[in-house]
């Protein structure tokens, strides 16, 4: 409706409706994104911050995939990773403990729903996730201020883990 009268759209941020036919593989162009549902641009995390892949998508593609390092997901405990280090089984190497059903995958000190090996160039910090989001917030509103848009920014912060920005770090009892 708004592209119709003249709007350039965006996504930015979390965006929890689902990507394609569930059915994906993240080394290839990406159907089913916001894209396809009336946003000109998006840039996303591929599901949830507490699920796998860790990773932006940029559009249709994983943001900064290495082609030599591809990416493997699977959500079912009986094709886990055995070279994986998940946190069910290495609980010692989180610096978050997990609660129910977020023990697969560890990535970033942090055990996550799911189980995802390679794309390592292109796993998202979550340290500095609400920075990326805003830049990319800005930039399309710098790109396009001289026009009409429309810039839906869903934060990722309410959703679990919330790990801060080493800056935030210390300033409340929670942080």
């Amino acid at each position: 409706m708004l592209q119709k009268v003249g709007y350039t759209t965006a996504i930015v941020g979390k965006w929890h409706l689902g990507l394609g036919d569930g059915n994906l593989d993240f080394n290839e162009e990406i159907q089913g994104t916001p894209n396809d549902v009336g946003f000109d641009q998006s840039y996303i995390m591929a599901a949830t911050n507490d699920r796998v892949p860790c990773v932006y998508i940029d559009n249709r593609q994983v943001d900064n995939l290495d082609p030599n390092d591809p990416i493997e997901v699977t959500y079912d405990w009986n094709q886990a990773y055995p070279d994986v280090p998940n946190g069910r089984f290495h609980p010692e190497l989180l610096d978050v403990m997990y609660d129910h059903g977020h023990d697969g995958t560890i990535i970033n000190g942090v055990s996550r729903i799911g189980h995802m090996r390679g794309g390592k160039q292109a796993i998202w910090n979550d340290e500095t996730m609400g920075e990326v989001f805003a830049e990319k917030a800005i930039e399309f509103i710098e790109e396009n201020h001289n026009q009409p848009f429309f810039l839906y920014y869903a934060m990722h912060q309410p959703h679990v883990p919330r790990i801060p920005n080493p800056k935030f770090r210390g300033a409340t009892p929670t942080a």
